[in-house]
């Protein structure tokens, strides 16, 4: 009997035990509910949640406090790499940095918190910009460009390399699904440098932008490798600036590139390692058609809607598009020409270089027109190091190329900081860039 007493007594004691700790864990006035964590973060909550440790990264909790030690490089970092002299800072510096693949990893079930934190464009809703996203590679700082640059009032369409890795196409499918302005174009290419590939990705996004019904004022298109240097509401003054003309640059074609680039067939050949590339042969083609003059410029371009709606109808546009199939680099040289057309909207005549689109550094031009690259040169474009940041900042372009994540992401984090800085302190002048808006580009003066 004393045994079963004693068993008795026990099995009482734990009922009450377990009654006792469901009333506690029950009771909405005792515990609250933890909030279920997404394990796919979006950038922004990503980058507050990672300390970094030499070369790796490792996450902490998700407590929503972003605190100096927490950001990967943070705005104070930036000013104290602004203050030292240029030419000490190198490299070395993104060894601090986050890797590039622990940026970003998206999934459509994230995107309410994947679209948290970005600008509500309030300020800029009355002028919309278009924009045309032509990418390959490095998911991540495509997604990072793409987030430096939205605004729920913009549209962006995005063109995937057809040949890119399947991961790389999901991912900015699953970026494009979490947003109403954001789209993969409808058509692909497999862009070939140097082909016809390149204009027609363009002209593939265009078709498309110009049936949105956002009702764009002007279209920019970009490269993955491209980061923006003015906020939008800087974008956005500098094109109010152009008043309807575009930012096209060109001058006419010296007779050795019209010859090399126009004056032959090419064509798209397999190579022996398995990549494409565009061959000259040796067929003499026809001239340009209605008597077209060629002019050379570059394959990035600010447009208005109304010239990009005439270069989809135009008949002289549509020839000399069809003329190009089979030139080299077509991109450089089509906008250019069609821009000193007479009959081309917000078009000019002058010959010029000038434009505020892209601040780049050729190394044909280093200590001429500006300093040295601290990044290091990719088919004589400079990738830009921490150590040019000074010089970014005090451009008046808009975007900048090259930038390498995997190279130097610290410049682009201190870029995104510096961009971030501007939007919440707009009347700081210490980061800002002199005389901004440009009002004396030659072609807008009359």
């Amino acid at each position: 009997m004393g045994v079963s007493h004693r068993r008795r007594v026990c099995l009482l004691l734990l009922v009450c035990l377990l009654v006792a700790t469901l009333t506690f864990f029950l009771n909405p006035t005792t515990v609250k509910k933890k909030k279920k964590q997404d394990p796919i973060r979006n950038f922004h909550k990503s980058t507050r949640n990672r300390v970094v440790t030499g070369n790796n990264t490792s996450r902490e909790s998700h407590h929503p406090k972003e605190t100096r030690a927490q950001r990967p490089v943070a705005w104070d970092t930036c000013v104290d790499l602004l203050q030292r002299n240029q030419s000490e800072v190198n490299v070395s510096e993104s060894r601090t940095a986050l890797l590039h693949a622990d940026h970003l990893h998206v999934a459509a079930a994230s995107c309410v918190d994947y679209t948290q934190n970005l600008s509500s464009g309030m300020d800029t809703q009355d002028f919309p910009i278009a924009y045309i996203l032509t990418v390959h590679k490095n998911a991540a700082q495509v997604e990072l460009l793409l987030h430096s640059i939205y605004t729920p009032y913009n549209v962006y369409c995005i063109h995937v390399d057809k040949r890119s890795p399947s991961a790389f196409r999901a991912t900015l499918s699953a970026v494009a699904d979490c947003y109403d302005n954001v789209f993969i174009s409808h058509r692909l290419e497999s862009v070939v440098y140097g082909g016809y590939s390149r204009l027609q990705a363009d002209l593939n996004c265009l078709h498309d932008l110009v049936e949105s019904h956002v009702k764009w004022r002007y279209v920019i298109n970009l490269a993955g490798q491209d980061f923006p240097l003015k906020t939008q509401n800087e974008i956005v003054a500098q094109l109010k600036v152009f008043g309807g003309q575009n930012d096209i640059p060109g001058v006419q074609s010296s007779s050795s590139i019209h010859s090399d680039r126009t004056g032959f067939v090419h064509e798209v050949v397999s190579t022996n390692d398995g990549e494409m590339s565009v061959v000259k042969t040796e067929k003499r083609k026809s001239p340009p058609p209605h008597n077209v003059t060629i002019y050379t410029g570059i394959a990035y371009y600010i447009a208005s809607h109304e010239f990009m709606s005439w270069v989809m109808k135009d008949k002289v546009a549509r020839d000399l598009l069809e003329w190009s199939q089979d030139t080299y680099s077509p991109d450089e040289f089509y906008w250019a020409t069609l821009n000193k057309l007479p009959a081309a909207p917000g078009g000019f005549s002058k010959s010029t270089w000038s434009s505020s689109i892209r601040a780049i550094k050729w190394v044909y031009f280093e200590g001429k027109q500006y300093p040295p690259c601290r990044g290091k040169y990719v088919r004589d474009v400079c990738v830009f190091g921490i150590g040019d940041l000074q010089w970014l900042i005090n451009c008046h372009h808009l975007f900048a190329n090259k930038f390498d994540l995997n190279f130097d992401p610290v410049v682009l984090q201190c870029l995104r900081e510096l961009l971030k800085w501007r939007a919440e302190h707009p009347y700081d002048t210490r980061f800002n860039t002199k005389d901004f808006p440009r009002k004396d580009m030659p072609w807008l003066l009359r």
